[in-house]
């Protein structure tokens, strides 16, 4: 999939994800996107990324 097609969010998300060497963690995407690690939040965006996951 082509990233540039993606929103902005998603792009932050694949960038920061990029970035960490091997797996990451949900609380690891969240610190480097700046945002609370809170289960509330977390969660969220745990969905996105297992959306992304799923689209490949």
């Amino acid at each position: 999939m082509d990233e540039a097609v993606l929103p902005a969010d998603y792009q932050r998300i694949m960038d920061v994800v990029r970035r960490g060497e091997g797996p990451v963690m949900v609380r690891q995407v969240c610190a480097g996107l700046g945002m609370s690690t809170e289960p509330a939040r977390s969660e969220a965006l745990r969905a996105k990324l297992n959306r992304l996951a799923e689209r490949g």
